[in-house]
């Protein structure tokens, strides 16, 4: 098959495929919801009462605080688009950015594989895959997905293409922008990013000036954004931070560790005094009830994101084994690839049962 109509052929499977994903969404699968949604939704309602909060904040503790911006923002814009009809359309919109995701992966795998078919495959392959639940979830991980797969299939073409149009580095440089702002981890991720940002440029026929401007160009909008959140946050409440998301995000491993025997919790802070009366099951439910206790101590949500965070620096500073086990094995390499690549699994997961986002909201 000619490289023309072979793309034509994939390019058509792939729209049939998010018009399959549409046709699921109105007659079969509803909006699902995880308890994180209620977080991100309550957000987003306060972009529909006011924007005070937007300029004026005393409290570290809140979800404008503990949550970026981005994906409220989204779900407040499906809100005042579609209405009560909210929920379809930030699914829809997902679905969309899947789309747009799997074509780009089908142009970067057949380039890199020299097989459309088999670029086809891995595009097939993840748009049914895990990418396929969350899609179908009011949570960031469809969009912050897609976002990230647009970015190194775009630097892989880039890379593999010595002489792909120099605006194309455009298109990471937007979506990191915005995988920022749906995730503040991106931040962690960016010597990561540097790399392949490196690798994708070096190989360009432009002289070293215009390799330098691509390179600056794909990492300078998160540098600019991540100062802008801090600063945004600091004018509302006098601290300078990004999110208090350390909170639970630093502090689910430690928990963890505690439950394997690592001496985490053995300080004279009111971190170790919440631990000890709260630790139970060494999983999220103590997370948050550690939370709650520190609240009620009258703790705000940046002072428990500091104590987690410098608690957790502390345990990867004196036990570093410890946690490069943890590391490994959430990642758990093998299985990941399955899930990104194994329909079957997307299908099982989606055997299990939610409530819509309206449900859950008044509950």
């Amino acid at each position: 098959m000619k490289p023309s109509a072979a793309n034509k052929t994939a390019y058509a499977i792939l729209v049939l495929a998010a018009g399959l994903k549409f046709t699921l969404l109105a007659f079969v699968i509803p909006p699902l919801m995880q308890p994180d949604s209620i977080g991100y939704i309550t957000f987003a309602n306060q972009f529909m009462t006011g924007w005070e909060w937007f300029w004026e904040r005393n409290s570290t503790s809140g979800e404008d605080t503990y949550r970026t911006i981005g994906y409220p923002a989204v779900i407040a814009a499906g809100m005042w688009i579609f209405g009560d009809g909210w929920e379809q359309g930030v699914i829809g919109f997902q679905i969309v950015l899947g789309l747009a995701a799997s074509i780009l992966l089908y142009r970067f795998a057949s380039l890199a594989l020299d097989r459309w078919w088999l670029g086809l495959l891995v595009a097939v392959g993840y748009t049914f895959s895990l990418a396929l639940v969350y899609e179908f979830h009011i949570l960031t991980d469809a969009l912050y997905g897609h976002l990230i797969v647009i970015t190194i299939a775009t630097l892989g073409l880039i890379a593999m293409r010595p002489n792909e149009r120099a605006t194309h580095i455009l298109i990471p440089a937007v979506a990191l922008g915005l995988a920022f702002l749906i995730r503040d981890f991106t931040l962690y991720m960016l010597p990561v990013f540097v790399v392949l940002v490196f690798v994708a440029v070096v190989r360009r026929r432009n002289s070293l000036a215009a390799k330098t401007a691509m390179f600056v160009t794909v990492l300078v909008p998160v540098i600019l954004l991540s100062g802008a959140y801090a600063s945004w946050n600091e004018h509302r409440t006098g601290e300078r931070f990004i999110t208090t998301g350390a909170r639970t995000a630093a502090l689910l491993p430690l928990v963890q560790f505690a439950g394997q025997g690592v001496p985490i919790f053995d300080q004279d802070t009111p971190l170790d005094e919440a631990a000890r009366a709260s630790l139970s099951t060494y999983f999220y439910a103590d997370v948050l009830n550690i939370n709650r206790y520190l609240e009620q101590k009258g703790l705000q949500g940046l002072e428990m994101s500091r104590l987690a965070r410098d608690r957790f620096m502390q345990t990867l500073a004196e036990h570093p084994l410890i946690v490069a086990r943890h590391v490994l094995r959430e990642l758990r390499f093998l299985s990941l690839s399955q899930k990104l690549i194994n329909p079957l699994n997307a299908y099982s997961c989606l055997l299990y049962t939610s409530p819509s986002p309206r449900d859950l909201s008044t509950s």
